[in-house]
């Protein structure tokens, strides 16, 4: 038994385009002017050839041109970027001298002021014996005058 579908294309096949195909061909071999046909049909496609071969030349250069402009785009992103990260290192080694430079001013002016009290304080003990020592040698100063009214 034979299924409806392969009724459908071995029942339905119309040769005719086949023939009229086949004696067109069989026109053009016998015609004298085949061989010109043939010349003739062998330029175009050549010349077809030469148009797809300039539009591939043209994207392919296109293409270069492309990728040669992304490079350029991409090495100039690097420089920047290399720029930028310098930049931020400068930035960052200035701001870490001027704090190291502050914390250096603030000890030197903490040792400065431990020395300036120091030597307050040795002035006013120096002072303060001074007046003792003046004190004491009037008490002495005093004792020998008594001492001489008495003798």
């Amino acid at each position: 038994m034979i299924s409806a579908r392969e009724q459908n294309i071995t029942g339905r096949f119309d040769p005719t385009a086949l023939e009229h195909g086949a004696k067109v061909l069989k026109d053009l071999e016998s015609s004298s002017n085949a061989s010109k046909a043939f010349e003739l049909l062998k330029a175009q496609t050549i010349a077809q050839q030469r148009e797809l071969q300039a539009k591939i030349d043209s994207f392919t250069s296109s293409h270069q041109q492309a990728q040669s402009r992304r490079q350029q785009l991409e090495q100039e992103e690097r420089r920047r970027t290399q720029e930028h990260q310098a930049e931020q290192e400068r930035r960052t080694a200035e701001y870490k001298a001027r704090l190291d430079n502050e914390l250096y001013q603030s000890k030197m002016e903490d040792q400065q002021r431990q020395i300036d009290q120091q030597l307050q304080m040795q002035q006013e003990q120096f002072l303060r014996q001074e007046e003792l020592r003046k004190g004491s040698n009037l008490e002495l100063e005093e004792e020998r005058r008594k001492t001489m009214r008495e003798a």
